[in-house]
């Protein structure tokens, strides 16, 4: 039995992008995750940057939410993102998310009210 599981925390690098309609919302942004990389001058944080997409209600919900520097901790899939670009073929990921964890209540992250579906 294989097993697709990933989780990462990071903050979101831009704000989020919707797309789709009101009756399939999706919900794009990018999140940075630092890791640390040895030099020979010592350790030096080095920044990662995951594609993440969601759909429905939740993405829905999270793009009033969501906002640019926002901590949040992602768990999903990774899915292949493929494609074809000045006749080379990219290879890449992107995080199909199930479940986000925000920060706690009382960080500033008020989204804004209603919607723009």
């Amino acid at each position: 039995m294989a097993i697709n599981s990933v989780t990462f925390s990071g903050n979101v690098a831009a704000d989020p992008r919707k797309f789709g309609d009101a009756e399939n919302p999706g919900l794009s942004f990018s999140l940075a995750v630092t890791t640390v990389k040895k030099t020979e001058n010592g350790y030096e944080d080095q920044p990662m940057y995951l594609q993440c997409s969601l759909f429905g209600n939740r993405a829905r919900t999270l793009a009033e939410i969501i906002k640019k520097g926002m901590p949040l901790t992602v768990q999903g899939r990774l899915m292949p993102d493929n494609y074809e670009k000045d006749g080379q073929q990219h290879y890449s990921y992107q995080v199909a998310v199930l479940e986000v964890q925000l920060p706690p209540k009382g960080a500033d992250n008020a989204g804004a009210k209603g919607s723009n579906w």
